[in-house]
């Protein structure tokens, strides 16, 4: 059921914990940007995949990723 989050745009119960999440992880300092693979131990319940990348709030992202050499 969606509903009105915070900022007062709609969304759902998962959204704002995905937000929740994504805030505090990017609080920590932990690296949230990348792809993971989520592995469900039941049976009947599908896999997912999920990409967290990073953009600016209008749409446009000037970030580009650097390697790092060791």
């Amino acid at each position: 059921m969606a509903t009105d989050t915070d900022d007062g745009t709609p969304g759902t119960d998962f959204e704002r914990r995905l937000r929740a999440l994504l805030l505090e992880s990017f609080a920590a300092g932990e690296g949230i940007e990348g792809r993971w693979p989520i592995t469900i131990p039941i049976a009947d319940a599908p896999n997912w995949t999920v990409t967290v990348r990073r953009s600016d709030r209008d749409g446009s992202s000037p970030y580009e990723p650097e390697l790092l050499e060791e």
